[in-house]
């Protein structure tokens, strides 16, 4: 006999009837995945776990034993290869008895009443739509955007709560004490007579207040009862006393709490795990866990529900849901991942709030009296005012959109302090200092300004921007798109050009806790009016400079992601030739605050981050929190196909100017002799790399971040001055290269190229506003190498010299290097003809990487280890895995066993 809501998912979904088939035992059969041989003979007798059979996987022999004892008959040949699922053998059993059989099933299902009817009225309305959502959540289908839809419909309706009280006070009027029944009648009417002609909101506070006072009043002997009694009543007024809003509040919140109830205990958990520990805390209630497991099952339908919600309800006001949204982005398991990013998302947002808020009280007059006194003299309140600016100017986090949201404050003054600010970040460090001008006009506040342009000579600014208020986002979309009309019209763009406007950038300002769209309209010289670049949506001009969105112009379909806090710019392009693959650029401008204090307290650091950070110089420290941050926003959209790359680049624009000690630890001095000062940042710089990537760099492979890159300006350092380039490929996580450049006009071409200091990168001589260029041969097989989850054969001399280098920095001083010796010293071996094979020698040979013909590469290494201090020699040898897909043939097991003979014949030691 089925449980009678078994029978409802049967009934309401036919599909369901071939989960509940799987609990029942069917007919013993021998299934397994491979080729086989037979142990016994068939039609033979065979005893409970004796061997019937052997299978081989991977040249690798595994018996297979018998569940029961019986007579066997197979149904496959010996030797032949067996599919998943396929029928290996039949037993029929000594003991039939021991197996349930399936049965067909020859009855009926119960006739179906009519379904209930619903009646008109918004509260009957409600609490279905309310009982459809949690039949979701159990597991059961519906429509869920109709649910969703008539729940919205049914919470925003001013009858629903008189409705509701209406009728719960039916239910209780005549069990009321006579003279509570009567004065809630009277004030009740007095309102509902109102709300029948006018929008009136429920008296939730004045019923309460009656429900409280009665029972306050009434005797002890009697004040259980009646508070049983009218519990109703008041959980009804107490869910009301916010209004509707509160009302809907705590329904949404009931039915995320059902949602988590489930969903927390198969985060990050085995299910099987799950329900072995369900049922053994459900001992006597085995439906408890039948129920757990069948809402799970619905997960898809729930998360479609939850989002929605999130959509239509959570997001005007995510504070409120703060808790249950921290629970809801710590879910853990790809079926959460979409579930997590959106909770993430609506924290943030919760986050730009209270940044904006904060702006506002440090930027006003108003927290300065009552925290110095309202006697402090003007030039104190000035400087502390500009400090604060300041502050905000330097801090690590994306002020940009809370000071936007702060454009239209109705106190002028602040107003002021506020676009002042705006155009300080915007253009730091390249502003003129004390070059804005502001005044009032009748259509707002004007605002002019002077900046270096990119470090050259001054010039006036020639970037206009607009500011457009809109919550509505077809209403926004209407307003751009008539501007963009406006701007391609010919007389208008010659005027706005004839008077310095270069680029038009229009800011719309969106819902509380939202940031603001943007949009940038450049002059084109060609079409003699202005149109938009799809790059700069999202960023004001001046930072796509930074960012050096220029390199990407050589790809088309560029998608732009931002992250979560509006630190980092997500962009995601494809490679097409020869097999498509999908990269993302990641870029962030680095700002570092003036102090540890203030607005960086916002950021998410961790303990073992923290720790971490200690070890760290000022600049690394900047550098480390920055990229942390782009890994978490990696992590949240690993799971989003239309998002998620293969091969990542992050790029790190340091804005503020960086000394010498800020790239060192607070403990050490460093003396730089005079002539030396490149060599010796290129040496601190190459330090600060890898000590960096020594944190990072496997959480990096594991995300797919191939090469991070960090621009910054060195100060006061005479020959040293000016940009550096530090660039990291990220080879296996635990090994990478660094290459240090310098920012250097070519006197040829009179272009900016990356220039080598010391030995000469791969980038030397490249002009620095080069577009990205597809990925090579190289790049794509250690890719490919990624996705077998092993390493590239050519990358493995790398992890020698590293696991070299580590060995002589962890060594004893008893032990010293030989000066004139190398560590590590590399030759790779070939065969001697091109067409090699069995037989054929093996020659030392000079040659680039990944230009073997064969699936097999070997080296011979000299190297210098600290047990060995003036050098040994060995042989390594390696598969391809990116050649043949890593395939053993003739040729390969000829060089292996050429490699073989050789170390053999050489007596050094060989390593595979």
């Amino acid at each position: 006999m089925l449980p009678q809501r078994m029978k409802k998912a049967v009934t309401d979904n036919p599909k369901k009837l071939a989960n509940l088939i799987d609990l029942v035992n069917l007919p013993p059969t021998l299934r397994d995945f491979v080729g086989f041989g037979y142990l016994v003979a068939d039609d033979s007798h065979i005893d409970a776990d004796t061997p019937y059979a052997e299978v081989e996987v991977m040249k690798m022999c595994m018996p297979l034993l018998s569940p029961a004892s019986g007579i066997i008959h197979f149904r496959m040949a010996e030797g032949q290869a067996i599919q998943a699922g396929e029928l290996i053998a039949r037993l029929d059993l000594d003991d039939p008895s021991a197996v349930r059989k399936a049965e067909p099933f020859t009855g009926s299902f119960p006739i179906l009443g009519p379904p209930t009817a619903i009646s008109g009225k918004v509260h009957q309305k409600c609490a279905a739509s309310l009982n459809a959502a949690q039949m979701i959540l159990a597991g059961y289908e519906h429509n869920i955007d109709e649910v969703v839809q008539s729940l919205l419909n049914c919470l925003d309706s001013p009858e629903l709560p008189f409705l509701q009280w209406q009728e719960c006070f039916a239910v209780l009027a005549t069990r009321l004490p006579k003279d509570l029944r009567i004065e809630l009648e009277a004030k009740y009417k007095e309102f509902e007579i109102n709300s029948s002609s006018q929008n009136i909101d429920f008296p939730a506070k004045l019923l309460k207040g009656i429900l409280e006072d009665h029972l306050f009043s009434c005797a002890d002997n009697e004040k259980g009862a009646l508070e049983r009694l009218v519990e109703p009543l008041m959980s009804l007024v107490k869910s009301y006393e916010g209004g509707r809003e509160s009302h809907a509040h705590k329904i949404v919140q009931s039915l995320f709490e059902e949602y988590l109830s489930v969903e927390e205990l198969f985060s990050d958990n085995i299910q099987a795990d799950v329900i072995e520990r369900l049922r053994l805390q459900y001992k006597k209630d085995l439906l408890k866990i039948v129920d757990i497991v069948l809402s799970h099952q619905g997960v898809k339908s729930k998360n479609k529900l939850i989002l929605r919600l999130m959509d239509k309800l959570v997001y005007p006001n995510p504070a409120a849901y703060r808790d249950q949204l921290i629970r809801f982005s710590q879910l853990n398991h790809i079926i959460y991942s979409e579930l997590a990013l959106k909770a993430s998302q609506l924290l943030e947002q919760t986050k730009l709030s209270e940044l904006r808020s904060s702006i506002a009280r440090s930027l006003s007059e108003l927290e300065m009296f009552t925290e110095d006194g309202e006697n402090i003299d003007t030039p104190k309140r000035k400087g502390a005012i500009n400090d604060r600016m300041e502050d905000l100017v330097s801090a690590p986090l994306a002020v940009e959109d809370a000071l936007v949201g702060l454009f239209d404050h109705s106190v002028n003054t602040l107003q002021r302090r506020v676009v002042e600010t705006y155009i300080r970040r915007l253009y730091q460090p390249y502003l003129v200092k004390g070059s804005i001008r502001m005044q009032w006009h009748r259509s707002g506040l004007i605002a002019t300004w002077e900046f270096l342009e990119m470090g050259s000579d001054v010039g006036i600014n020639n970037q206009m921007s607009l500011l457009q208020d809109s919550g509505d986002e077809d209403q926004a979309q209407e307003r751009i798109n008539k501007l963009a009309k406006i701007l391609r019209e010919q007389e208008v763009g010659s005027i706005i050009h004839a008077a310095g406007v270069g680029d038009i950038s229009c800011i719309i300002q969106r819902d509380e806790g939202r940031a603001p769209m943007r949009h940038s309209f450049h002059w084109s010289a060609e079409k003699l009016y202005y149109e938009e670049e799809p790059l700069l949506r999202h960023l004001e001009p001046p930072l796509s400079i930074y960012l050096e969105l220029d390199k990407l112009k050589g790809y088309e379909n560029i998608r732009y992601t931002p992250s979560r806090d509006r630190q980092w710019h997500l962009y995601t392009v494809v490679d097409t030739k020869p097999q498509p693959i999908q990269r993302m650029f990641l870029r962030t401008l680095l700002r570092q605050p003036t102090t540890n204090e203030g607005y960086s307290a916002y950021q998410r650091v961790d303990a073992e981050t923290s720790r971490t950070q200690l070890d760290m110089s000022f600049t690394s420290r900047s550098i480390f929190r920055s990229l942390m941050g782009a890994m978490e926003e990696l992590e949240l959209n690993s799971h989003n196909t239309t998002i998620k790359s293969e091969h990542a680049h992050m790029y790190l624009y340091v804005l503020r100017e960086q000394q010498v000690d800020d790239l060192v630890h607070y403990s050490k001095k460093i003396n730089i002799d005079a002539g030396q000062e490149e060599t010796t940042v290129e040496t601190i710089l190459e330090e600060l790399a890898q000590e960096i990537h020594s944190s990072v760099g496997v959480r990096m492979h594991r995300l797919g971040v191939f090469v991070w890159e960090v621009k910054l300006w060195i100060t006061a350092c005479g020959q040293a001055n000016g940009a550096w380039r530090v660039i990291v490929n990220n080879v296996t996580g635990h090994t990478s290269t660094v290459h240090i450049y310098r920012e250097m006009e070519d006197a040829t071409t009179h272009k900016v190229v990356y220039s080598s200091v010391t030995v000469k990168g791969p980038l030397h001589g490249v002009p620095v506003n080069e577009n990205y260029q597809p990925l090579g041969v190289i790049d794509r097989k250690h890719l490919a190498a990624r996705k077998s989850s092993t390493t590239y054969c050519y990358d493995f001399p790398l992890a020698f010299q590293t696991s070299l280098e580590q060995s002589w920095s962890i060594q004893h001083t008893g032990v010293q290097r030989a000066k004139d010796k190398d560590l590590l010293k590399v030759t790779e071996l070939k065969f001697s003809e091109k067409e090699g094979s069995w037989g054929t020698s093996l020659v030392l040979a000079e040659c680039p990487p990944g230009l073997n013909d064969v699936g097999m590469v070997a080296w011979l290494m000299e190297m210098c280890t600290p047990e060995f201090p003036s050098g040994r020699t060995i042989l390594v040898v390696s598969n391809d895995v990116t050649f043949k897909a890593g395939s053993f043939g003739p040729r390969e097991d000829a060089f292996f066993r050429a490699v073989t003979d050789l170390a053999c014949a050489k007596k050094i030691p060989l390593h595979r």
